[in-house]
């Protein structure tokens, strides 16, 4: 797998060997990327579900100042560790080897904030039956929160059956959505 564009474009991500892991296919990543490409110079980005962290490093690539990676799998974010290093962008990537909710509640104490989050949970896994509960709860915190910044946008690619559309939100403004494959890339906007 490798980055898109940017100054580390050709640069390969490494991908763990172990787990089952399921990248952000390069045509959403160039999706997401030509959407928010006035927003990514000098912005920060969360990379929550990071896996191979393929979306943090690509906005770390085209002028982010700082990528954070959240994922709970160990080999994900020891993968995302090594791809830091061979960049050497590792005093711009911050790495949480944390559950996605515990990771984002530990930011919202800490008070960083992001103009650009993407969240991406594994929709493909079968056995994880309450995995749009885990959603639904990153979703209240990021909506409640300071940790998406006014104005911010906040990106989540989810399976096309899944019903995010009917979450109540008070700062999270639909912007827009599009189909990705065999799911949907929705655009949130934070508003006061």
């Amino acid at each position: 797998m490798k980055i898109l564009a940017g100054r580390f474009k050709n640069r390969s991500i490494v991908v763990p060997n172990e787990g089952s892991f399921r990248p952000t296919l390069g045509r959403t990543r160039a999706m997401v990327f030509n959407i928010c490409q006035m927003e990514i110079e000098g912005a920060s980005f969360l990379d929550l579900f990071a896996a191979t962290g393929a979306m943090g490093f690509e906005a770390l690539s085209r002028g982010a100042q700082k990528a954070v990676f959240i994922d709970i799998n160990p080999h994900a974010t020891n993968a995302i560790k090594k791809t830091a290093l061979q960049l050497q962008v590792q005093e711009q990537a911050k790495v949480l080897c944390k559950d996605v909710s515990i990771g984002l509640e530990y930011l919202v104490k800490q008070q960083e904030t992001f103009d650009l989050i993407f969240l991406d949970p594994p929709y493909f896994k079968k056995e994880a039956p309450d995995l749009f509960s885990k959603v639904s709860e990153v979703l209240s915190l990021i909506d409640t929160s300071d940790c998406l910044r006014q104005d911010g946008t906040l990106f989540v690619e989810d399976s096309k059956s899944s019903p995010i559309e009917s979450l109540p939100f008070s700062h999270l403004r639909l912007n827009s959505k599009r189909s990705c494959g065999d799911a949907f890339l929705w655009q949130f906007k934070k508003n006061s």
